[in-house]
């Protein structure tokens, strides 16, 4: 449920996938016993976001 967004992109990761944690334990939680349990996922690689400046909305 930590997962809140997933996106198949093209480049050198094939998914990339948004999650939520209330801290870095949890996170740790998450990528251990969730994401690299994953027989398909070779590898991870996480990015923090320390804060969300920019928040707007595109219309189509």
């Amino acid at each position: 449920d930590e997962v809140t967004e997933a996106y198949y992109t093209t480049g050198h990761y094939s998914i990339f996938i948004k999650v939520m944690c209330r801290s870095i334990d949890a996170l740790q939680h998450v990528l251990i016993n969730k994401i690299q349990t994953i027989d398909e996922i070779q590898s991870t690689e996480t990015l923090i976001v320390l804060q969300n400046p920019i928040m707007r909305t595109i219309k189509p």
